[in-house]
C-alpha cells in the first residue's frame, strides 16, 4: 500500500499522521516537544466523537469586558462627558481583544477511540475538505486490513468463531450488512468465501 501522510498545524504544535499497513504513525511536535507513536487500526472505531471546545474564562473576561464597555458608555451618555471616551475607548479595545482570543482558542476534534486506542484529528485543519479526504484513506485502507486479518475463514474454525469474524467486521462497517448476510449463509452451508484484501470478497 502506498504510505499516504497528512499533516496538521495549530499554532506552535504539528501533527503528522502516515498510513502504514496495520496502523496509523503518529509524530506530534512541539514548541519544546515531540512524541511519536502508532495506533493500531483496531483501535480506530468507525465513528467519530466530534468535540467542540473553547476557552470559558476568556469567553466570560469577553462578556464582562463587553458589559462594562456598554455601562461605561451609557453612563457618558447619560452625564455628558465629553473626557471620558478615552475610557470608553480602553474597554472597548480589551473586549474586542478578548473576544478575538476566545476565536481562535475553540478546538474542533474529532475522536476515533476504541479498545484502548484513540486516534484524534483536528475537524478543520488544514480545511474540513482536507480532512474528509484524508478520513476517506484512513478507512479504506483500515477495512482492507481488517479484511485482510479476520475475513481469512476455513473449515477447520468452529462455524461460530467464523460468524464471530464476520460480526466484528459489520460492527467495524469493514463489511456492509448485504455482504455479513451473504458471507454468514455461506458458512451456514459450509462453504467458505474468504474475504480479500481488496474489496469485500475474491
Amino acid at each position: 500500500m502506498e504510505k499516504t501522510e497528512f499533516i496538521q498545524r495549530r499554532f506552535f504544535q504539528s501533527r503528522q499522521y502516515r498510513l502504514e499497513r496495520d496502523g496509523v504513525a503518529v509524530t506530534e511536535k512541539g514548541f519544546l516537544n515531540s512524541r511519536s507513536y502508532h495506533v493500531p487500526y483496531e483501535c480506530v472505531s468507525p465513528k467519530p466523537e466530534h468535540i467542540t471546545s473553547s476557552n470559558r474564562k476568556l469567553m466570560s473576561a469577553s462578556m464582562i469586558f463587553t458589559a462594562l464597555t456598554l455601562i461605561v458608555g451609557l453612563v457618558v451618555l447619560t452625564t455628558g462627558e465629553s473626557d471620558a471616551w478615552s475610557t470608553i475607548l480602553f474597554w472597548g479595545v480589551v473586549s474586542i481583544v478578548c473576544w478575538v482570543a476566545f476565536v481562535f482558542s475553540r478546538v474542533s476534534v474529532m475522536i476515533y477511540a476504541q479498545d484502548r486506542g484513540m486516534l484524534l484529528l483536528y475537524a478543520d485543519q488544514p480545511s474540513p475538505d482536507a480532512v474528509a479526504r484524508f478520513v476517506r484513506q484512513l478507512f479504506e485502507a483500515r477495512n482492507v486490513f481488517l479484511r485482510s486479518k479476520y475475513g481469512k475463514l476455513s473449515l477447520d474454525q468452529p462455524l461460530s468463531q467464523r460468524v464471530a469474524r464476520l460480526e466484528m467486521l459489520r460492527d467495524q462497517e469493514a463489511i456492509s450488512e448485504q455482504e455479513f448476510n451473504r458471507l454468514r449463509k455461506l458458512q451456514s452451508d459450509d462453504r467458505i468465501e474468504p474475504l480479500g484484501p481488496i474489496g469485500f470478497s475474491n
